[in-house]
């Protein structure tokens, strides 16, 4: 799911897309806030232990195994907001064809009578 190749983004930027991904992914799981509040202060803690490492190649490794793992953890069908793209609500409602008129005197139009 991240695209970029690992040199081309610096460390900072990938940790910050790992943890954004990570927590929709978990919320693909948990669709209960108060399970997915829990998972995500699982989540923060873990990202909190490794926020110390300053030696280039741990912080490479760290994030590697974070990517791995949140691989790993894919669901197979993701939770999609129903209003949102993809989702059974999204643009349920057909365009409004470009003919159409309002027609403002309805029930006494001329050929009514």
């Amino acid at each position: 799911r991240i695209a970029m190749s690992a040199a081309a983004v610096p460390a900072r930027t990938r940790a910050i897309r790992l943890y954004r991904h990570t927590l929709r992914t978990v919320l693909s799981w948990c669709v209960d806030r108060r399970i997915f509040y829990d998972e995500r202060d699982r989540v923060r803690s873990a990202f909190a232990a490794n926020a110390s490492l300053r030696d280039l190649g741990e912080i490479e490794k760290a994030l590697r195994d974070g990517e791995k793992t949140l691989e790993s953890y894919a669901h197979p069908d993701p939770y999609i907001i129903p209003t949102m793209y993809g989702g059974s609500k999204y643009a349920r409602n057909p365009e409004v064809p470009a003919n159409a008129a309002m027609v403002f005197d309805f029930g006494r139009e001329p050929y009514a009578k």
